[in-house]
């Protein structure tokens, strides 16, 4: 276990083992020290004994939570240990006092969520509305499986099944992140059976129900109605149509690469554009953020209220029932018709696939790229044909 002299230039030149773990100690704060994973994390801690039993306390994630900050929190929690308390039993954190279901929902949002899922909004919904109401201002680790099923089967009671399923997984994906961030024991969720069954959905939209739509679309304007056109017509996720960025499209070359998206195999996603799409994307209003469609004319975070503008939508057109995915399905049927091989389908949508990728040279990668283009043309034209549409749009 090496003792070094810690500062902040330094602790990022720390380079990370091959495999497991290092411990690095202060040499001027005994106790005090930084443990570093094979994937680079680097996360600040503190050894003591407690009744005669060595603990561990994690404190929190360098660089988020800097040298001095760090330092400041070891102290507080050093104090407690020479008060006859344990810091870790009571979860001590550097503003004081024991994790609360609150406290830990904030750190997941901010330290995972943020960082590593585009739908991180809608967690952040789901735990405002659902979780932090029920248990917001209790210790994390005194919330028991007996409180995760009340909770789920309360929001089932309400006739809102699907949302108790994804309450559910959200909770069980929580607390099994702050186990890893050493901010709770256990994972109350884990082997709770989810409370609602969901039947598979198929639906794929009809020719008659997208002409339909594609109307309501046309009168409702930018940015829903634009916005759901894309997604008809490239078969993306919305997270990714919602964030898109001018500066991520090549118009000369006609190739959009959503913001963060990574292939599977590890290559950026790239998407070839129809003529139709860039026509679409030609007129939109621009925003000083960049953003295609931003949830206001001067705001920098995409837009949102989604449900309304379904709801909207099938208000205007008749077309009772779809949903968001059905677009995306619509779009993967429409493709694979117009003769795309379910590989390149899938490097298309940007799923993973059934079949195993193998080397993908720089030939092989153009070539996909041609063949992206043939099959999303090809859509753009059954869609033209189906809703009448004017490629002047």
């Amino acid at each position: 276990m090496p003792v070094i002299k810690f500062s902040e230039a330094g602790i990022g030149r720390l380079e990370p083992p091959a495999t497991s773990r290092v411990d690095y100690w202060d040499e001027a704060q005994p106790g005090f020290g930084l443990r570093l994973t094979s994937s680079g994390k680097r996360t600040w801690q503190i050894m003591y004994r407690s009744g005669g039993v060595r603990r561990r306390l994690a404190l929190g994630e360098w660089p988020a939570l800097p040298l001095k900050l760090a330092l400041q929190a070891a102290e507080q929690a050093m104090a407690q240990v020479e008060a006859g308390k344990d810091p870790a039993r009571e979860r001590a954190v550097v503003t004081g006092g024991p994790v609360t279901t609150q406290r830990l929902a904030e750190a997941y949002l901010e330290r995972h969520a943020k960082r590593n899922k585009k739908t991180w909004v809608a967690d952040a919904g789901m735990i405002r509305r659902e979780v932090l109401p029920a248990w917001g201002g209790r210790a994390a680790d005194t919330i028991r499986r007996r409180d995760v099923i009340e909770l789920v089967e309360a929001i089932a009671a309400r006739g809102k099944g699907v949302m108790a399923n994804r309450v559910l997984a959200l909770v069980r994906k929580m607390f099994a992140w702050a186990q890893d961030a050493d901010l709770a024991d256990a994972n109350p969720a884990r082997g709770v059976a989810a409370p609602h069954r969901e039947a598979t959905r198929e639906r794929l939209l009809s020719e008659a129900e997208i002409a339909k739509l594609w109307t309501a679309w046309d009168g409702m304007g930018w940015p829903f109605g634009p916005l759901f056109k894309l997604l008809l017509l490239t078969g993306q996720p919305r997270s990714d149509i919602a964030s898109m960025r001018l500066d991520d499209i090549q118009f000369t070359s006609r190739v959009w690469t959503p913001p963060g998206a990574r292939a599977h195999g590890g290559h950026t996603h790239e998407l070839p554009l129809s003529d139709f799409a860039l026509e679409i994307l030609a007129v939109l209003p621009r925003s000083k953020s960049g953003l295609v469609f931003p949830a206001g004319p001067r705001a920098a975070t995409p837009v949102t209220g989604w449900s309304n503008a379904v709801a909207k939508a099938r208000k205007l057109s008749g077309v009772e029932g779809w949903q968001l995915r059905d677009l995306r399905r619509t779009a993967a049927v429409g493709m694979a018709r117009a003769g795309a091989a379910p590989e390149l389908l899938d490097r298309v949508l940007n799923v993973r696939s059934g079949t195993a990728a193998g080397v993908r040279g720089i030939y092989q990668l153009a070539a996909e790229m041609d063949e992206k283009r043939r099959v999303l043309n090809a859509w753009a034209e059954q869609v033209l044909v189906m809703t009448g549409a004017q490629t002047d749009v």
